[in-house]
């Protein structure tokens, strides 16, 4: 049998729990900007998708009515039967020469309203910024 000294303690040292705290926080580091990138993409791309049904409804009444129809954010689902989602802070601007006399649609995400979206009727494309 072999002697082991009583005083003898087994555990973890401070020296291994602060490289373990240490390679932790590099992990953090790396894996927070890259989540936050990830959802501003994420409320980029639902606006932008709200946007574009919006206008294509837009659009599409048009073609059965032959003119724009007169909508606000409150009534496009009784007007063109649209839904978008609750966080797409949307706007309809009425036609103006500055957009070929086609409305344009604008707005933002709830989760980052610093930036502004829009897609004039006029091209059809969806652009960063404000209308006109």
């Amino acid at each position: 049998m072999k002697f082991q000294p009583a005083n003898k303690e087994s555990g973890v040292t401070m020296i291994e729990i602060l490289v373990v705290l240490a390679i932790l926080a590099v992990l953090v580091a790396i894996a927070v900007p890259s989540y936050l990138a990830q959802r501003k993409s994420s409320y980029e791309v639902s606006l932008k998708a709200d946007l574009s049904t919006v206008a294509y409804a837009m659009e599409d009444d048009k073609s059965f009515t032959g003119k724009y129809p007169t909508v606000t954010p409150t009534t496009l689902k009784s007007v063109l039967n649209v839904d978008i989602k609750p966080e797409s802070m949307i706007q309809i601007f009425p036609a103006t020469a500055a957009n070929g006399n086609k409305p344009c649609v604008e707005g933002y995400h709830k989760g980052n309203p610093s930036e502004y979206w829009h897609v004039s009727l006029k091209d059809r494309k969806v652009l960063t910024g404000h209308c006109g």
